[in-house]
């Protein structure tokens, strides 16, 4: 009986439950007030089909109105509680998810650096889409299925034992070996489901990497070969969904089969206690009816957790996510320094290679301090180290009275992340409550607000995807604007003048230059020319 229960992964989803925190009760009170209904109808209609019976049997048409009545009562009841259930527990359903997908979200973002290096964007998306969704199946069908089905078949075997405890007997210890049948196929049902999502998740990545090397494709001509790759993975995940189908088919019909069986043993027991006289037919037919209530428990809620296991495995992949630590924070503070100290860094990635060792900085405030070296010797790992994307492992960062690194610094990449939307939301997205006057200060300070203000729209240009329709130029701006209107006190450069031309680079250099006034700059580069031309300058040696 434990190995029964232990295939159906019930702290699943009894966790699952618990994630709709104080609504859960009201959900699960509506789901049981919707068992209760369905069990005095049921009720009714034993009383009432089993008057009804016997006044036909008897040719008594006085006694045929009274029973019937209790059958046109069930109907009512039924259609008025029904929609009223479906409807509250359908809200709390939705907004759990709602809330659920929120926080996970923001708990994937949390996440430590080397988690992401691990782990490819597209499975990450995958787990938020498909597998969050096997949540919401379970909330929006099968939990209330399975709820609603232990509670009718339980409340239709009490039944069942007040009329006649010996036909109870008989059908508890069919109905038992009907839920074995279903534990079985349980196991091998969420093995597929878990194999499932898995080819969810890699047709997710192949879709993701499709349509982000589609430029790169076209250019190689291997649109014919990419074609038959996807159709490929398309065809094993249709076979993985066959293989479960064929399951759930066996299960259906073992179960079946033995339900019919059990079926024509209750009514062989029954036409024996009718022949001896220790029953009559009214009370067989009323017990045939209950004994469908009482298949609930065995055979329907059975298969409602046995099929539930392909949603199980998704919904295992999700709390797996979720469970994983976020990151910590990382820095010392301390009054002793000017802004920001970098004190005996000692760092390598999991392959082992040391990138840092012994490393030291110390950032002046309104200051502007070039990073130098040549390609791999850290620079950039010194950057993420700064922003708390990594922890060192040896060594200290210290910070001068500030609730993060991250409060304290605002970033540019070499290659900036622009998004589809007005240059204005583009330039907002450093700072939401930044007013149209802060915008358009930081565009003058980042030398962007000429060139915004000769576009098509001005500063309510849409973008295309990653500012496509903008030069390198001017999505570094824009860039540098919103790392400005974010406010920090240290702003961090990664090789930005890497892929523009002279002119541009010069005058960009120039903007950073002036910024460094009233910021504490840190400028990544391996260009000679920018570190010559520099006061402060620290070199890293691989």
């Amino acid at each position: 009986m434990k190995k029964l229960f232990k295939n159906f992964n019930l702290p699943i989803l009894t966790r699952s439950i618990a994630l709709m925190g104080n609504r859960k009760n009201i959900f699960v009170a509506f789901i049981l007030g919707f068992c209760a209904v369905e069990l005095c109808c049921t009720v009714l209609y034993t009383i009432g089909i089993k008057g009804v019976i016997n006044a036909i049997t008897e040719m008594n048409l006085k006694a045929f109105w009274v029973p019937m009545s209790f059958i046109i009562a069930n109907h009512l009841l039924w259609w008025t509680y029904a929609p009223i259930s479906s409807y509250v527990t359908g809200k709390i359903s939705k907004g759990t998810m709602r809330n659920f997908k929120s926080d996970f979200c923001e708990h994937i973002v949390r996440l430590p650096m080397r988690y992401h290096d691990n782990k490819p964007t597209s499975e990450l998306l995958s787990v938020l889409l498909n597998d969050t969704a096997c949540l919401s199946k379970v909330y929006d069908w099968s939990l209330f299925q399975v709820l609603r089905s232990a509670t009718g078949g339980i409340g239709g075997i009490v039944l069942m034992a007040a009329i006649d405890w010996r036909f109870a007997i008989v059908v508890f210890s069919l109905g038992t070996i009907s839920m074995l049948i279903s534990s079985h196929f349980s196991k091998k049902l969420e093995a597929i489901g878990k194999e499932q999502q898995e080819r969810l998740a890699k047709t997710s990545t192949d879709a993701y990497e499709l349509i982000r090397a589609a430029k790169t494709i076209r250019l190689f001509h291997l649109e014919a070969n990419r074609q038959t790759e996807f159709a490929n993975i398309d065809h094993n995940e249709a076979a993985i969904k066959t293989k479960g189908g064929k399951i759930n088919a066996k299960m259906n019909s073992a179960i079946s089969l033995f339900n019919t069986l059990s079926y024509v043993t209750v009514l062989f027991i029954g036409a024996i206690f009718v022949h001896y006289g220790l029953s009559d037919w009214g009370t067989v037919i009323a017990l045939l009816k209950l004994k469908g209530t009482s298949d609930m428990l065995f055979v329907e809620c059975g298969q409602f957790m046995a099929g539930m296991q392909t949603n199980v495995a998704g919904i295992k992949r999700v709390f797996e996510i979720a469970d994983t630590e976020e990151e910590s924070e990382i820095y010392s503070k301390s009054c002793d320094i000017p802004i920001l100290k970098m004190s005996n860094i000692d760092f390598d990635y999991e392959d082992g290679f040391h990138v840092l060792q012994k490393f030291n900085l110390c950032l002046e405030r309104n200051t502007f301090t070039v990073l130098a070296g040549e390609s791999g010797s850290g620079k950039s790992t010194v950057m993420k180290l700064i922003l708390g994307l990594y922890a060192p492992n040896s060594g200290t960062i210290f910070t001068q009275n500030a609730d993060n690194l991250r409060s304290l610094t605002a970033y540019v990449p070499q290659e900036p992340t622009l998004f589809r939307g007005t240059v204005y939301d583009n330039i907002a997205f450093g700072n939401s409550n930044a007013s149209e006057d802060e915008i358009i200060s930081v565009a003058k300070m980042a030398g962007a607000d000429e060139f915004i203000r000769k576009l098509g729209n001005g500063y309510q240009t849409i973008l295309f995807d990653n500012g496509a329709n903008l030069s390198g130029g001017q999505k570094q701006r824009i860039a540098i604007a919103r790392a400005l209107i974010k406010g920090a006190s240290i702003l961090l450069l990664d090789e930005i003048t890497s892929a523009l031309d002279k002119d541009m680079e010069v005058a960009v250099i120039n903007t950073i230059k002036n910024i460094s006034k009233y910021k504490t700059v840190l400028f990544i580069t391996h260009n000679p020319e920018i570190v010559k031309d520099s006061a402060h300058i620290v070199t890293i040696n691989p």
